[in-house]
């Protein structure tokens, strides 16, 4: 809100972003966007502080510590209540895939494969819609 909702890249310089690492020394601090080809590009960007669950990442935008990148449907009622800011819609980042571990058996039991057609096709509907950032 101090700096203003970015229009373009170029306007990140004046904001900060909250970093989301896996692992001590493997985050990429920047902001992630598709490019004109279709590939992945990074911006740099100093960041606020460094999380490493989706929890405290979320937290951290609403508490207005930066900008935030995560699926739309994790923040959703979030943006519908104006809590959180959609921006840069044109450079949202590549996404990301979802996978569903189980133990391997020979015989996968039956309900195991239907919550996971349950579950794909849940994520199907509710990605269908996805844009990506969003910030406080």
């Amino acid at each position: 809100a101090a700096h203003g909702v970015p229009q373009s890249l170029a306007d990140l310089g004046r904001h900060r972003l909250v970093h989301y690492g896996t692992g001590l020394g493997r985050s990429e601090p920047g902001f992630e966007y598709l490019s004109e080809d279709g590939s992945r590009a990074l911006l740099p960007m100093a960041g606020a502080l460094t999380v490493n669950d989706s929890e405290s990442y979320l937290a951290a935008a609403r508490a207005g510590l930066g900008i935030i990148q995560m699926p739309r449907v994790g923040v959703e009622p979030l943006l519908g209540s104006g809590e959180l800011v959609a921006i840069l819609p044109r450079w949202q980042a590549p996404p990301l895939p979802i996978h569903a571990l189980y133990a391997h058996r020979r015989q996968l039991a039956p309900r195991v494969q239907l919550f996971i057609r349950w579950l794909a096709e849940l994520l199907e509907t509710a990605l269908a819609t996805e844009s990506g950032a969003a910030a406080p």
